[in-house]
């Protein structure tokens, strides 16, 4: 009866811990477009060029 249980509060955790890493993935995704101008158009190199 336990195990049943502990199965259902593990998987439970780790879904809750799934979204909100993607959650969090896609705030930074958010805010990267927001704060780097001429993202959303492909006119900025986001590769360093090394010198």
């Amino acid at each position: 009866m336990f195990i049943v249980l502990y199965t259902f509060l593990v998987s439970s955790i780790t879904m809750t811990a799934v979204g909100d890493a993607a959650f969090a993935m896609i705030n930074e995704i958010r805010r990267q477009f927001k704060e780097i101008t001429g993202l959303m158009e492909g006119t900025v190199s986001l590769i360093q060029k090394s010198v």
